[in-house]
């Protein structure tokens, strides 16, 4: 007996219906794996902000203590920092440029780019846009240590601390150690954000 095979316009069905499958599923798998990878990206940072307030949450809060009115800002209805000055001579200018006058809140993204923070690799998430943002950016994972012992410099000689996933500062360095070595010696400091936000907006 001669066994028949599939005609040409039998061929022809079969790849349409396998190419309108293919249609149908293709993009809706590529949104779940963009979804799932945006997914495991938010949970990173909130991995690193925790793991960060939970490193370097060992310095008690207060209110800030104004040395020789070297350093002035704005804060808004959060008490998030809206704006910094430097003052000279007496006089409190704009603060210019944010690498110049860097008395702002910060981010882990930041922290980590200028080196205050510390971290075994680092990962780009290249194969999609990191949420509600236009750009890929960089994530950090495993921050081991903190190269310059909790504090940050700038040239407003603001220091800038973390306690629980927050951004605080005091204005001189003598301050600091004091208050790193003795907790309750009563100097005070000015909470700079409420949170350290993410590099992505939620």
């Amino acid at each position: 007996m001669k066994n028949k095979g599939f005609t040409l316009v039998e061929l022809l069905a079969v790849i349409v219906i396998i190419g309108l499958i293919l249609a149908i599923t293709v993009p809706n798998a590529f949104k779940i794996s963009s979804k799932v990878k945006t997914k495991a990206y938010e949970t990173k940072i909130e991995q690193i902000e925790s793991g960060a307030g939970a490193t370097y949450g060992n310095n008690n809060l207060g209110v800030v203590r104004t040395s020789a009115g070297r350093c002035a800002f704005k804060v808004d209805a959060d008490d998030n920092l809206v704006q910094a000055y430097y003052a000279a001579n007496g006089v409190i200018n704009d603060a210019g440029s944010l690498e110049k006058y860097p008395c702002i809140k910060m981010t882990i993204q930041d922290l980590v780019e200028a080196g205050s923070l510390e971290y075994d690799s680092k990962k780009m998430c290249d194969t999609y846009n990191c949420p509600t943002d236009t750009q890929t950016r960089a994530y950090y994972e495993n921050i081991i240590s903190n190269p310059v012992d909790d504090y940050i410099i700038n040239t407003c000689n603001v220091y800038i601390y973390y306690k629980n996933n927050r951004a605080y500062a005091t204005f001189d360095k003598v301050t600091c150690d004091q208050k790193r070595d003795t907790p309750d010696n009563g100097h005070e400091y000015k909470r700079l954000s409420k949170k350290i936000t993410s590099t992505t907006k939620k």
